[in-house]
């Protein structure tokens, strides 16, 4: 035959393969295959076969099912069952500082990319959404109730859209001092809210979202944080000025 690249028919191939078949390379061999592919890696001979090519949607799909069968197969994937008997064993367990700090050095310098404003628009939104399933003794951090009504309050959804219309309504200007931007806002009660709880008798979070009076808009004013602290209602100038009383 001439000498040439001549592609190799499905006939031949399988022949090559056949022929093969239970062949093994002794050790020597294979370290000189190895140490040659290494080479070419470093030269820069070798390059890889998907190098600038990306696989389609199509090719993953498949590549994904082929290998979630296999995982099946081996056993690999964890029924449901198992793994709520692991999630119990792990509830409340601990890492240790060594795995701490091994994690920490490990993300030592690495910068996460930033988000996309697309991914930004997507966050806002979701976190704009009330989330019944993550609220009270639903949530990770449930501990028997202890937090104060008030702060449970303001800490709702309600409370948030409710500051957001007063702010809007006063156009985000400090309804005492009549200072915009460069200060931190607060949304302050005309009627405060612990007078509102104790006249509708208001002790659960339900109750609270159930009364009108206290997400009235009326009720409230936009003042800054200056302003906030001099008023009566404000932290503990409620409970000085009743002890001055008595």
């Amino acid at each position: 035959m001439p000498p040439g690249v001549y592609e190799r028919t499905d006939k031949i191939r399988k022949s090559i393969s056949q022929a093969c078949k239970g062949r093994r390379l002794p050790k020597e061999s294979k370290k000189k295959i190895s140490e040659a592919i290494k080479k070419q890696w470093k030269e820069g001979k070798r390059k890889s076969s998907m190098l600038g090519r990306f696989h389609s949607k199509e090719t993953k799909e498949k590549m994904s099912k082929f290998r979630l069968e296999k995982k099946k197969q081996l056993g690999y994937i964890n029924s449901p069952e198992t793994r709520k008997k692991i999630s119990k064993i792990l509830k409340g367990r601990k890492l240790s500082e060594k795995i701490k700090r091994k994690i920490s050095e490990t993300l030592k310098g690495k910068k996460k990319p930033p988000f996309t404003e697309e991914h930004k628009k997507k966050i806002s939104e979701k976190g704009k959404m009330p989330r019944p399933w993550l609220s009270g003794e639903n949530s990770p951090f449930w501990k028997g109730g202890r937090s104060q009504l008030s702060k449970r309050i303001k800490n709702s959804f309600r409370y948030k859209k409710w500051r957001e219309l007063i702010f809007q309504r006063d156009n985000w200007i400090c309804q005492k001092c009549r200072k915009r931007g460069g200060i931190t806002l607060h949304p302050h009660h005309k009627k405060s809210l612990a007078t509102i709880l104790e006249e509708n008798n208001i002790k659960t979070l339900e109750g609270a979202l159930n009364c009108k009076e206290l997400w009235d808009v009326n009720n409230g004013i936009t003042i800054c944080r200056k302003c906030h602290k001099e008023t009566e209602t404000y932290g503990w100038n409620r409970y000085n000025k009743m002890v001055q009383g008595k």
